[in-house]
């Protein structure tokens, strides 16, 4: 319980009043101690009231600041925890970032450069593909990744195949297959205006018999290689090799304006060209070559001819035999290049052929 001093002065009993003077209230508290059976003591204590509250404050004080400094202890571990996740974030994003660009290196851009060469390849550029041809001094590096790497295995694998397979069969067919044309890869023939060449070394046979099976393959390589380069230049497509002959066609499979004019050209540069040929093949103690051409332009059949199992890019018609026999009258005229009526036609008035 407590009183009021002021109160108890006159003589009246009355407790503290809210707001009061503390060393005006006074607090009093009892205790009963027992001594023995007979002997009973009350302890009585009055202090004034600010004697409790001063230690109560103290030790509210005291627990506020220990709650203040516990306060202030997460909020120091939560700034380092925001410290440590942000500086863990930005470890992650440089981390993903060096990885994806090893990714892009590693896999990205050989796969990149693969689809590039793909493009060549479908148009038969095999001179700007690394390593396609073992003179090449430039080679494609193998990726560190086993899967890309064997995707390039197998892409080089598939361009020699393609290089190879272009050497048996005309270009323009090639291109025409991996454009993916269905008519390319089943039997199937148009009718087109063609000029047809033939050609053919005079008295090759005597020249074979004279020469060694190394030499004669020498031999035919050097013309064969030059002459296909002189047709081809001018749009000719070789549509076989007749051993030392050639058959040329032009306007098929693809179209080729001045058709008649471009296989007179290549048959004049294949007569001019014989002299440079000839004088290297001197230098090799192989004998010169003179040859007779046929022209002739005419209305074909041309496209894919043969069976179920095995086919051919070709022509049929009379055409083709009528240039055969122009290239046989060229050698009793004793002319090198002999075109029809139906070519001449063709031409403008002041080529010759």
């Amino acid at each position: 319980m407590n009183f009021s001093r002021p109160h108890v002065d006159s003589g009246q009993s009355m407790p503290c009043q809210e707001g009061q003077n503390d060393t005006e209230c006074f607090q009093v508290a009892t205790r009963q101690i027992q001594l023995d059976d007979n002997l009973h003591w009350l302890v009585v204590m009055v202090l004034p009231t600010n004697a409790f509250e001063h230690k109560f404050l103290e030790d509210v004080q005291k627990r506020q600041e220990r709650i203040d400094d516990r306060v202030q202890q997460v909020y120091t571990s939560t700034y380092k925890m925001l410290q440590i996740s942000f500086i863990t974030f930005a470890c992650i994003c440089c981390f993903s970032i060096v990885a994806a660009w090893c990714i892009s290196g590693l896999a990205i851009r050989p796969l990149m450069r693969l689809l590039n060469f793909m493009k060549r390849l479908g148009k038969l550029d095999f001179g700007n593909i690394p390593g396609l041809r073992r003179q090449s001094p430039k080679r494609e590096r193998s990726s560190t990744l086993m899967e890309v790497a064997e995707l390039q295995e197998g892409f080089m694998g598939l361009a020699r195949s393609i290089e190879c397979f272009s050497r048996f069969v005309p270009e323009t067919v090639v291109k025409t297959i991996l454009r993916g044309d269905k008519q390319a890869t089943r039997i199937h023939v148009n009718q087109r205006r063609v000029t047809i060449m033939f050609s053919d070394v005079r008295d090759f046979t005597t020249i074979s018999e004279s020469l060694s099976q190394e030499a004669l393959l020498a031999l035919l390589y050097l013309y064969l290689t030059e002459m296909t380069r002189i047709v081809e230049s001018q749009g000719g497509v070789v549509s076989e090799i007749l051993g030392d002959g050639l058959l040329v066609l032009w306007n098929t499979p693809d179209d080729l304006e001045g058709h008649a004019v471009r296989a007179c050209a290549a048959a004049v540069e294949q007569q001019k060209a014989l002299s440079p040929l000839n004088a290297t093949l001197s230098e090799l103690n192989l004998p010169s070559l003179q040859i007779r051409i046929g022209l002739h332009t005419g209305d074909v059949l041309a496209g894919n001819i043969g069976s179920n199992k095995k086919m051919k890019f070709g022509c049929m018609g009379d055409p083709i035999n009528l240039a055969s026999r122009l290239e046989g009258l060229a050698k009793r005229y004793g002319v090198g290049i002999l075109i029809s009526g139906d070519t001449r036609a063709q031409l403008p008035p002041h080529f010759l052929c």
